[in-house]
């Protein structure tokens, strides 16, 4: 016989274990699927839906399966040919969610989400991809988004699972046409670059024609004022010398003298005059000095 000392070490265990095990927790943003015998639902309620919480099930006859809520995503990387016979590579993101009233739908009726979301996106992809150049591919990428989008929506509606958002994340050409295509960038630029100081040099040789020119124009045009002021001079001269009876060479010298002996009285009566340089011959010196006294 087994005391009963015995058979509380060896069933309180097994009894505290089978305690814990009627019970299962369902945590937020889950909800659990509750099935008896493998059919759908409860033997105490015919919920097939476990919210939240704490929740009591019979072990080896009934199960509580989870199935999250929260918005997931999934990437998909395709390789696909453009109509210009350029293989690329797609990457795009697809995120969705199963709303709690759509869990009883997704977990009978499609065993892999992911697998399922993959063929329509790559359905949708090469069938938009074939009839674009690659340069259209690249400008089309929200376009190709809203189709995916589209056509999941519905689709996976149906299963049980909601689209949130499809995005284009990346475009890679083939290795040899990202070079060319880098290549053309850069040559097209270095035109621009070229082009520009073409036109930067075309504006420098305009401007440096028109100053010429301007410099010309008024050259003559000093020229031609001193052309003027000459025609002054000897007009003054030659009515200076019939007045006072003398010849014009007398005139011109004597308006000479006169001018020489201004310049010299402008210099001699500035304060930074230090030396004023005058003739060697004592004749002319004492000559000028009497003139420029009887000038004062």
């Amino acid at each position: 016989m087994i005391s009963s000392a015995l058979r509380s070490k060896l069933f309180m265990p097994l009894a505290s274990a089978a305690r814990r095990s009627f019970l299962t927790c369902v945590n937020t943003s889950e909800v659990g699927i509750r099935q008896t015998f493998g059919r759908e639902g409860g033997i105490f309620t015919n919920e097939i839906i476990a919210k939240p919480g704490l929740r009591l099930y019979i072990p080896f006859l009934q199960s509580i399966t989870p199935i999250s809520t929260r918005i997931m995503q999934d990437t998909y990387c395709f390789e696909t040919k453009t109509s210009d016979n350029v293989f690329t590579t797609l990457n795009i993101n697809v995120q969705y969610r199963i709303a709690e009233e759509n869990a009883r739908t997704a977990f009978f009726t499609l065993t892999d989400v992911s697998g399922q979301t993959k063929t329509y996106v790559e359905n949708v992809v090469r069938s938009l991809i074939s009839d674009m150049t690659l340069d259209d591919t690249f400008n089309a990428q929200h376009e190709i988004s809203e189709k995916v989008f589209s056509t999941l929506k519905d689709k996976m509606l149906s299963y049980g699972v909601t689209i949130v958002d499809t995005l284009v994340t990346e475009i890679v050409p083939d290795s040899e046409v990202k070079e060319a295509m880098n290549r053309i960038n850069a040559s097209a630029r270095d035109m621009v670059a070229a082009k520009h100081q073409a036109d930067a040099d075309y504006i420098k040789k305009v401007r440096s024609a028109e100053g010429d020119s301007e410099r010309k124009r008024l050259t003559g045009q000093g020229i031609s004022n001193r052309k003027e002021i000459v025609e002054g001079y000897i007009k003054s001269i030659s009515q200076a010398s019939d007045d006072l009876n003398v010849t014009p060479k007398e005139m011109m010298h004597f308006v000479q003298r006169i001018q020489e002996l201004d310049v010299r009285e402008s210099i001699g009566s500035s304060n930074n005059t230090k030396v004023l340089f005058v003739p060697n011959d004592r004749e002319p010196i004492v000559s000028q000095l009497h003139q420029v006294m009887e000038s004062k």
